[in-house]
């Protein structure tokens, strides 16, 4: 009887264990195949997000955005390699369609009044984040008009009396076999 209990504890011992082990290597699996331009991607999207996030309305640095680059004021790194902290400045993404690129930039206030937001994109004029085939965002905002909120492709904090509501973010990029397309939502707390 104590021999047939001790079979069948050993059994269950063992079928838990090979299911944690069989778990863990489909995780393992899944966690391989985020790597390379998928992972670069989701990382560049997550920073994206982040930075969309903690956006809020300031005079001289409006929120700026068409459907293939955006830019808003942020607390960015002051330049300088001694530079301690976050300071006021301007953050900007774009897309440089010949360079396939997923751009970011990011300047401190005295420059971000300089030069104004929306020049052309280009690898030299920011960090490159990620390939990517192409971006597009939209604007939520309440139209007055219909009394609904909408999507708009063009948002310009001076004419727009404030920033969106959200930004709908839609990236593609090629993935191993085909062209993957990933679309966030991500809603602006300062906008009220």
């Amino acid at each position: 009887m104590e021999l047939l209990l001790a079979a069948s504890l050993s059994a269950v011992v063992g079928l838990v264990i090979l299911s944690m082990f069989s778990a863990g290597l489909k995780a393992y699996g899944r966690v391989r195949g985020y790597s390379g331009p998928q992972a670069e991607v989701l990382l560049s999207l997550a920073k994206m997000e982040k930075d969309l996030r903690n956006a809020f309305p300031w005079t001289g640095i409006g929120f700026k955005g068409d459907s293939s680059r955006l830019s808003f004021a942020g607390l960015v790194r002051p330049a300088g390699d001694d530079a301690v902290g976050f300071v006021l400045g301007r953050i900007s993404y774009s897309f440089n369609a010949q360079a396939g690129a997923l751009l970011r930039e990011e300047k401190p206030y005295p420059q971000a009044l300089e030069q104004p937001a929306g020049g052309p994109a280009s690898p030299a004029g920011g960090q490159v984040l990620a390939s990517i085939k192409s971006i597009g965002f939209s604007y939520y905002y309440f139209n007055m008009d219909t009394k609904k909120y909408d999507w708009k492709d063009l948002w310009d904090q001076d004419k727009e009396n404030g920033i969106p509501r959200g930004v709908k973010i839609k990236i593609v990029f090629r993935g191993e076999h085909e062209d993957i397309e990933l679309h966030r939502a991500v809603f602006l707390p300062a906008a009220g």
